[in-house]
């Protein structure tokens, strides 16, 4: 399976659940119309493993450049950069 190593960085929101403006992290899948966006990257918090985002579902999504998405949810707007892959079990 191959995973997308992706920084994500919030454009516009009506909301504060993503405590930091970007982050950078591993993802399955590019952003859908129709699907919502999951994100794993580094834990914010002392003793957590890891830090999980998921995101509503996407309304819109365009790309930017090559290897670049802008995508609209129910409450805000991200700009997803694709910085590589790497294959995983």
């Amino acid at each position: 399976m191959i995973a997308y190593k992706v920084i994500l960085t919030k454009v516009d929101s009506t909301h504060k659940n993503l405590r930091t403006n970007s982050i950078e992290g591993k993802s399955i899948d590019l952003p859908e119309v129709g699907k919502v966006f999951f994100l794993i990257g580094e834990a914010l918090t002392s003793g957590a493993t890891s830090r999980f985002i998921q995101t509503s579902e996407i309304s819109s999504v365009k790309k930017t450049g090559e290897d670049e998405y802008v995508f609209k949810t129910l409450n805000s707007t991200y700009n997803l950069k694709v910085l590589g892959t790497d294959l995983v079990d």
